[in-house]
């Protein structure tokens, strides 16, 4: 949604984000057929690699030790 306001403000910005993308995207589709889905689904916080860099669990309950996402 940002990507029209960095094309009209700051070119250089905007293909950097496009760039982003392209790089990554291996990634996102490897993580969009890891949840059953055609495309590319683009992770939340973003290695080098593309790859997602959020665990599936992020949090374990303190009193069972049950994961929790």
């Amino acid at each position: 949604y940002m990507l029209p306001m960095f094309a009209f403000c700051e070119p250089s910005a905007a293909r950097k984000l496009v760039m982003y993308r392209i790089r990554n995207l291996a990634g996102a589709r490897e993580k969009a057929a890891e949840y059953g889905y055609e495309g590319a689904f683009y992770p939340w916080e973003s290695q080098e690699n593309g790859k997602d860099g959020c665990t599936h669990y992020n949090l374990t309950d303190i009193f069972t030790g049950r994961k929790m996402r």
